[in-house]
């Protein structure tokens, strides 16, 4: 099974990488297209914070800088999604071509996410309610710095 999922910015996570990433945005029009997903001008958007709170396992949004060696090893390509299984393996779910496809919408990157996990085998639900998912804000919170 699946212990956990991470969608990988190709930004860093510090001041000045969110500084640099607005620059480029701003002159070159250079966006990451998971964060064209995820977030609008200024947060995360509501239908991705509702989307991620209905699925069965945690979802992660972190940055290039925040990766663990073992999450490196798979995410090799920017931005990205990956899985993080039962058994503490990483497998890339979607690439940045792939994230490229979904154009901004939650929705088309929904419906790519799960093409990809049932071509893969992996279990796919996010049918749980609010009150069966409480356990989220307890989950483990790995530590990505290496």
């Amino acid at each position: 099974g699946l212990r956990s999922m991470f969608i990988v910015y190709d930004a860093d996570g510090t001041v000045c990488g969110e500084i640099i990433y607005h620059v480029r945005k701003m002159l070159f029009n250079g966006t990451c297209s998971a964060c064209s997903i995820t977030h609008g001008p200024k947060k995360e958007k509501p239908e991705f914070t509702q989307l991620k709170g209905e699925f069965s396992i945690p979802v992660y949004n972190i940055h290039r800088d925040e990766m663990d060696v073992e999450l490196r090893a798979v995410a090799t390509k920017l931005p990205c999604v990956a899985v993080e299984q039962s058994d503490g393996k990483y497998e890339l779910l979607l690439g940045p071509e792939e994230l490229d496809r979904a154009n901004g919408s939650v929705q088309e990157w929904e419906q790519l996410m799960k093409a990809k996990l049932v071509e893969k085998g992996f279990a796919y639900d996010i049918s749980r309610t609010k009150s069966e998912d409480s356990h989220m804000g307890d989950a483990r919170v790995p530590s990505f710095r290496t």
